[in-house]
This record gives structure tokens, sequence and C-alpha cells, in this order.
């Protein structure tokens, strides 16, 4: 396995936007990211927030990132600043 977490800075103007736009199209296009295991997304009343995502594997990760950019891209009007990605290798599911 293998993760990423974006942590970004959203408008708290636009929060409800993006919201929306998390429910609509977002999710739809993260169902055809190949090798996508899971994908969380949190945030707080600031618009700070946190996107974390599962990988099955580093290489499948790699694979995605166009398609992932372009997920993000939807959401550029939204944030204040591009996403902050940090990756990490080693991934234990402490719940199965």
């Amino acid at each position: 396995m293998y993760l990423r977490v974006s942590t970004t800075q959203a408008d708290p103007s636009k929060t409800d936007a993006a919201v929306k736009e998390l429910n609509d199209s977002v999710r739809n296009e993260l169902k055809k990211v190949q090798g996508l295991a899971a994908c969380y997304s949190a945030w707080n009343e600031d618009g700070s927030g946190v996107t974390v995502a599962i990988y099955e594997s580093r290489e499948q990760a790699e694979g995605a990132a166009d398609h992932v950019r372009a997920i993000w891209s939807t959401m550029g009007s939204m944030l204040t600043a591009p996403p902050s990605i940090k990756e990490y290798e080693n991934v234990i599911d402490l719940k199965a």
C-alpha cells in the first residue's frame, strides 16, 4: 500500500461549493482512478483541509498522477493555494 496526504486551504466562503463539487463530479472521477483503494477528505470551518488517498502500490499512485492532478484542477477556484502533498511508503491497516 502507498499513501498520499494532501493538505489544502480553501476560501471559507466557498466551502459549501467545494463540498457540492466533492459529492458530485469529484466522487465519480475518483471511482475511475486505477489502484485507488480509499480516499477521505476532511475540513474545518476556516477552510483548512486534508485529503488522504490510499493506493494499492506506489506504481499505481504514480500511474494515476495525471488523472488526480486533473481532478484537483476542478477544485482550483476554491483553493487559495495548491495542495501540499506528503507521501508514505509503509501503510498498515490497523482496523483489519
